[in-house]
């Protein structure tokens, strides 16, 4: 059984690529996003792995009583989505999240498309931290928005840096 059968699509948008490899190097201002929209049965099968099975998020009947009136995707899961552009996208496959700190100024809805975006702020040695949010393109919404901070392989690193 897949988990999260839907197609997610990446960009990456970055100034600097490593040689034939196009491995994309990390500077300052560097970038890279996905966009996904979670279903009814990816925030389900969510709260059956992690027995969160908050009513907000599974219960249309009380969803109804509150002042969301619909159901709530997970934070959580928009956090997983800017883990995935980090760990396989951008820096990628090696780096390690040592930390992240994140705010929730609005809801996500089940079946909106929300962009997960992450942009390089600091280079310190091999720990970069990133700025971080998740937006609802059709509307401005932003539904998740932070900072992470990653050790990153060598090999992302530009010669700017001091580490090729």
């Amino acid at each position: 059984m897949t988990i999260f059968p839907r197609c997610v699509r990446f960009v990456l948008n970055t100034r600097n690529f490593c040689g034939s490899s196009s491995v994309p190097l990390l500077e300052i201002g560097s970038k890279s996003k996905i966009t996904k929209s979670f279903s009814s049965n990816d925030v389900q099968l969510f709260a059956n792995l992690t027995h969160d099975r908050n009513p907000i998020h599974l219960d249309e009947d009380f969803v109804k009583t509150t002042r969301f009136k619909k159901k709530v995707v997970h934070g959580i899961l928009c956090v997983g989505l800017l883990s995935g552009v980090l760990g396989t996208v951008f820096p990628g496959p090696g780096s390690i999240m040592l930390s992240c700190e994140m705010r929730y100024p609005a809801p996500l809805y089940i079946n909106e498309e929300v962009t997960a975006e992450v942009i390089v702020r600091n280079i310190q040695g091999r720990k970069v931290t990133f700025d971080t949010k998740c937006i609802v393109e059709s509307t401005g919404k932003i539904v998740c928005e932070g900072m992470a901070q990653l050790l990153v392989p060598r090999n992302r690193l530009s010669a700017t840096n001091g580490h090729r």
